[in-house]
């Protein structure tokens, strides 16, 4: 479903949001992205006019300091909890920051989302920023005030990431069409027999 092409208007109004302006999208997870507070904040102080949208995930204490945030006249500012769909809600963003779990930046990459990265548990998280960073995917900003300079940049097309270096690399690297295949085979090789 994340590679499906869901219009930006349709998922837009599906999440309340305007269809007519960019929309950042802080997501982490089940619990949240923890940094969410100070970079909604340094976000909130941008002169350039966006919408934030924030998943929680299951983290309730989290939603609730981040609706003690205000939105702005230049940005209108959603708290969501836990959301199930957040294949349409990725289709309406316009760049994604998040920390950098697997499920969530394969989520990101297939939709083709820029990507900031504010920081990495050690172990495959590392490995996956390391990564991204590396092939132009992703950018990485382990500081609020970071987070919103490369958001400003995306946003204003400073930077963009190689959607297709990350298709080619991620989405559909070379000889997994040609592995499902094998695959495919010996399940009605063995089903025949």
């Amino acid at each position: 479903k994340y590679l499906q092409t869901v219009p930006r208007e349709v998922a837009a109004k599906q999440f309340g949001l305007d269809p007519g302006l960019p929309t950042v999208l802080l997501s982490g997870g089940r619990r949240g992205l923890l940094e969410s507070p100070a970079i909604v904040q340094n976000l909130l102080a941008s002169p350039r006019p966006f919408q934030i949208a924030v998943v929680t995930g299951l983290n309730e204490r989290l939603q609730r300091q981040l609706e003690a945030l205000s939105s702005t006249p230049e940005h209108d500012l959603k708290i969501y909890g836990y959301v199930d769909r957040q294949d349409i809600l990725m289709s309406a963003a316009s760049v994604l920051v998040s920390k950098s779990g697997g499920p969530t930046i394969a989520e990101a990459v297939a939709k083709g989302l820029p990507v900031v990265i504010t920081h990495a548990h050690p172990g495959h998280e590392t490995k996956n920023l390391e990564y991204l960073v590396r092939q132009g995917i992703a950018w990485y900003a382990p500081r609020p005030r970071e987070v919103r300079e490369l958001v400003e940049q995306i946003l204003a097309r400073k930077l963009r990431a190689d959607q297709a270096k990350a298709y080619e690399k991620i989405i559909k690297p070379a000889g997994a069409v040609d592995v499902a295949e094998v695959v495919s085979l010996l399940d009605e090789h063995r089903a025949a027999s």
